[in-house]
């Protein structure tokens, strides 16, 4: 809403496409949220550390396998991909790519913020999420006044991935670390 105010209008569309283009695999990962959350809440109910730790871990697998595919798309050959959205949308490709590298980044972190929500530390994922809006706003509108489409997709990219590798740093560190090891069932 605010990127117009710095950049020109067709640059804000071909941002928007890239950033719409980008997130597809994202909305793609979200249906695993119905599966491990909950497991999660189950598993820090139960105080099962190492089975929560290993659920963590394979939603980051989850997240990595169903991304690299449209990772390797978006930043090998992001022009192809441009050739399919039309010439008008020529100039987007190295946009596509950052914010595939920043896409990356999210998908390792696997659903971290989900995990935080179902472990009891909704306001670290709150203060989290709403921290990546501000931040995301101001890089943005920052990088998009001095390097236009550039700029503003770096500014997110950076933003996406650094909120989702502090996600899940806090899960290892303010979750899991804090939990006591319970021994397995029997």
């Amino acid at each position: 809403l605010l990127l117009p105010l710095v950049m020109a209008i067709d640059d804000v569309g071909r941002l928007g496409a890239a950033l719409r283009l980008t997130a597809i695999p994202g909305t793609i990962g979200s249906g695993l949220v119905s599966v491990y959350a909950p497991r999660f809440a189950r598993e820090w109910a139960g105080g099962l550390r190492r089975r929560l730790a290993g659920s963590l871990r394979e939603t980051q697998m989850w997240m990595l396998a169903l991304y690299a595919p449209f990772g390797v798309v978006f930043v090998l050959v992001p022009e192809a991909l441009v050739s399919l959205l039309g010439p008008e949308f020529e100039g987007t490709a190295t946009a596509i790519r950052i914010l595939g590298v920043g896409q990356a980044v999210s998908a390792f972190a696997g659903t971290g913020v989900v995990f935080l929500s179902m472990c009891r530390q909704e306001r670290f994922a709150l203060a989290a999420t709403t921290l990546a809006v501000v931040a995301g706003s101001a890089v943005a509108l920052v990088g998009g006044s001095g390097w236009g489409i550039t700029g503003a997709s770096f500014g997110y990219a950076v933003v996406l991935g650094a909120t989702n590798v502090a996600t899940l740093v806090w899960a290892h560190v303010g979750v899991l670390r804090r939990m006591p090891v319970l021994p397995p069932a029997t």
